[in-house]
């Protein structure tokens, strides 16, 4: 949890923003890049998760191994700029 940075309005709150998102997905994936892929991305990377699936696949078959992955809130600070453009009647830009 850290101090909430909003580029406007500040309230004075916590978030748990996760740090260290700054470089872009592999170019392989640069068609879906964004800050909340590169937080599924980075969660696929932890602990050796893709070594351990690849194992669980070689194990007991493709048909019966899973991974499900999912994060919170995706782009929040983009929905805020998206409200803060809106124009006098309230539509987006």
């Amino acid at each position: 949890m850290r101090a909430n940075r909003p580029r406007v309005d500040p309230l004075k709150t916590c978030v748990g923003k996760v740090g260290g998102l700054d470089r872009p997905l592999p170019s392989g994936l640069k068609d879906w890049d964004c800050r909340n892929n590169r937080l599924a991305w980075l969660g696929l990377l932890a602990d050796d998760l893709m070594t351990q699936a690849v194992w669980a696949r070689e194990r007991f078959g493709a048909a019966r191994v899973g991974v499900v992955m999912g994060t919170s809130t995706p782009s929040i600070g983009a929905a805020e700029e998206a409200y803060i453009q809106r124009d006098a009647r309230g539509r987006f830009p």
